[in-house]
């Protein structure tokens, strides 16, 4: 393959070296491989590995120099024909998607930290075709604030050369030298001055202890007067200030303790070193088997952990320097067997090569084959699933052909969806999209029905009786339909379906509607979208994330509920009472709000009443999968009970709503509601 990766520049940086280490290796695997950037420090190291570097003035600090970027990045990319863009900065993410879609690249970027969240440079994100996140907190942060779907996010931890990084040399059990290695800017610098600080209370304690600490940046010049006066004060030179590191193996080759976070850590780990994770992100202290994955999930950041400071390190330093010095380096060997399984060069390159492989590269269709109608990009995690469940059966059904969704946002949701996005709410874009088709689908919801509103159950009649017209084939997979409540809705709901030649429903009172309403077509009961072979299961390593980010720990079992706002006072007050009933007999409640939007102020109010937790930002894989660790879920949503079903949990559906009280009578489980008694 012919790949470019961009960043903002080459200079020395855990996403820099990322860069290094995978174009390297790709290049060494036959890939043609070139880096645009700025420039920097580690071009050379780049080319000697057989990589190609063009210098771009990739900068954005004023809309001329932005379009500077984008003119040289198109100039770049109509020269030569390349199959992956893969861009790894926001920046660069940014210049690029529409110009590789127009060159018939596919598009890869990959997360390397938290961006900023501000009005302005969210609206400058952008995610591409497949986006690539290097640790389980990263894609979480991606999916709560971006509302990225998971199929859309991959993980591929840092890779790391254990050829490059390994013990390599005999520790000394008198002298022991602490090593530091970052940037030294205001926003990873935090440690090397708390280094500083605590340096005369350790040296009184270890005088034959010494500190070095490396990397340039802004803070480099306040560290190293720091460290002059406090080795003009000890007599000695107890901190070493070396400046940026080329030789990062070299530097961690000839320590025995490191302190510090992220690829450098690992790189650390990988050396056998033992070491203490903390940084301006968080403090998690001395990395151990027992807190190992936890310090994973962050890419060994520390973020949501303790806030650092001297008291926490000088404590967690004298802690470990007080073991045998035999026993903590023969933990670090253990230690270093976790790194290598988790972050194996093979592994990391292999993986991004998947991805690679499976990023579509074919160029933007004037029109789309198939259209798929949901009630898609309202931030719903139960529509995001039948979206994602949609767009794989169509692919697979309609292999090679072109496939656009009618969305909330339209374009604005097409990096989101992974898909080409029309606008719902734009007559003229909904009526030449379905010009321009051969087939209209209705993918998953009980799309045709009037108890939300008549306006609904008209607009996607008229979507089904337009396509019809116009000799489109109209489809329906796994579909609710609900009897109309007036002679003109139930009129308008025939003429509808008589339009459709394939009818799937997913329940027994649908079943009979659509038979009864359509008899010409073929009309048959599938299993909802979210619980076919179409949606992928849950990812076991995840589920342990989420639970430790909310439990601290993974618990035996405990209380799923899924609230749901728009619903009757009084069904809320039977939630609220079936739950507080669980905390009398010692339960902890976990509340997921299924559309953020929505249910999110119902869900506090739940915590902050009886104690609960809540996670936000989870898709329905997710859920499915947090179903599984608990005794049982109180839904008050249809894909809150789908999920519990998926897991084999116990489940008890709340409220009055028609799809609940058909699939609790269906699936004959329990449903309380104003509508009964109970």
């Amino acid at each position: 393959m012919k790949i470019l990766m961009l960043c903002d520049s080459m200079d020395c940086g855990g996403a820099e070296t990322h860069i290094l280490t995978l174009a390297s290796a790709l290049s060494a695997r036959g890939h043609e491989l070139t880096v645009a950037s700025r420039g920097g420090r580690l071009v050379g190291e780049l080319q000697q590995a057989g990589a190609r570097h063009v210098t771009l003035p990739l900068r954005a600090n004023s809309p001329l120099a932005l379009l500077c970027c984008r003119i040289s990045l198109c100039k770049l990319l109509a020269r030569e024909k390349f199959d992956i863009v893969h861009a790894h900065s926001r920046l660069t993410s940014f210049l690029a998607q529409g110009v590789a879609e127009r060159r018939g690249a596919g598009f890869v970027v990959t997360a390397h930290a938290y961006f900023s969240l501000s009005p302005l440079r969210r609206r400058l994100s952008r995610w591409g075709s497949s986006t690539i996140a290097v640790s389980e907190d990263i894609r979480q942060y991606l999916m709560k604030n971006y509302s990225l779907l998971p199929n859309k996010i991959r993980v591929i931890p840092n890779g790391v050369d254990e050829r490059k990084f390994r013990p390599t040399h005999a520790h000394s059990t008198s002298t022991l030298k602490i090593a530091f290695l970052s940037r030294l800017d205001g926003d990873c610098s935090l440690t090397a001055h708390l280094l500083c600080d605590i340096a005369p209370k350790l040296s009184k304690k270890h005088p034959d202890l010494s500190i070095v600490i490396g990397g340039g940046g802004n803070e480099f010049d306040s560290i190293s007067k720091k460290a002059v006066e406090v080795n003009r004060k000890l007599g000695k030179e107890f901190i070493k200030c070396v400046g940026e590191v080329k030789d990062t193996a070299a530097f961690l080759g000839s320590a025995d303790i490191f302190i510090g976070v992220s690829r450098a850590a690992i790189e650390a780990g990988t050396c056998a070193l033992p070491m203490i994770i903390c940084g301006n992100e968080g403090f998690l202290g001395r990395l151990a088997e027992h807190n190992f994955e936890l310090a994973a999930a962050s890419n060994f950041t520390a973020r949501k952990q303790a806030k650092p400071d001297a008291k926490l390190l000088l404590n967690e330093l004298f802690a470990l320097l007080s073991q045998d010095t035999d026993e903590l380096f023969e933990e670090a060997k253990k230690l270093r067997e976790l790194f290598l399984a988790r972050y194996s060069l093979k592994s990391f390159v292999e993986s991004t090569e998947d991805v690679y492989k499976s990023t579509p590269r074919k160029k933007k269709r004037a029109s789309a084959d198939s259209i798929l109608c949901g009630y898609y990009g309202y931030g719903n995690i139960g529509d995001d699933a039948l979206l994602e469940a949609s767009l794989r059966r169509a692919s697979r059904e309609y292999r090679g052909e072109s496939i656009a969704v009618m969305t909330k946002n339209g374009k604005a949701d097409g990096s989101r969806f992974g898909a080409s996005c029309i606008k719902r709410s734009s007559p003229l874009a909904v009526f030449f999209a379905i010009c321009g088709a051969k087939r209209l689908i209705f993918g998953g919801g009980t799309l045709l029905q009037s108890s939300t509103s008549r306006r609904s159950l008209v607009y996607y009649c008229a979507l089904l009786m337009l396509a019809g017209s116009l000799k489109k084939e109209c489809i329906l997979w796994a579909n609710g339909i609900e009897l109309a409540d007036s002679y003109f809705c139930r009129m308008l709901l025939r003429s509808a379906l008589k339009k459709c030649s394939y009818i799937g429903v997913r329940d027994t009172r649908s079943l009979a509607v659509a038979k009864n309403f359509a008899p010409k077509a073929t009309v048959t009961y599938e299993d909802d979208l979210a619980k076919s072979e179409f949606y992928p299961e849950s990812e076991p390593k995840r589920i342990n994330y989420l639970l430790n980010t909310v439990f601290l720990r993974i618990p035996d079992n405990f209380i799923l509920a899924a609230p749901r706002a728009r619903a009757d006072d009084g069904d809320i007050s039977l939630l609220v009472k079936a739950l507080a009933a669980e905390r009398k007999n010692k339960k902890e409640i976990l509340a997921v709000p299924m559309n953020s939007a929505e249910d999110g102020a119902v869900c506090m109010e739940i915590c902050r009443s009886l104690g609960a937790k809540m996670l936000d930002g989870v898709s329905f894989c997710d859920l499915v999968g947090l179903a599984g660790h608990a005794e049982r879920i109180y839904s008050m949503r249809y894909h809150g009970l789908v999920a519990a079903e998926i897991a084999g949990t116990e489940a008890i559906g709340i409220g009055s709503d028609e799809k609940i009280s058909v699939y609790c009578k269906e699936k004959q489980i329990k449903r309380l509601g104003t509508d009964q008694e109970d």
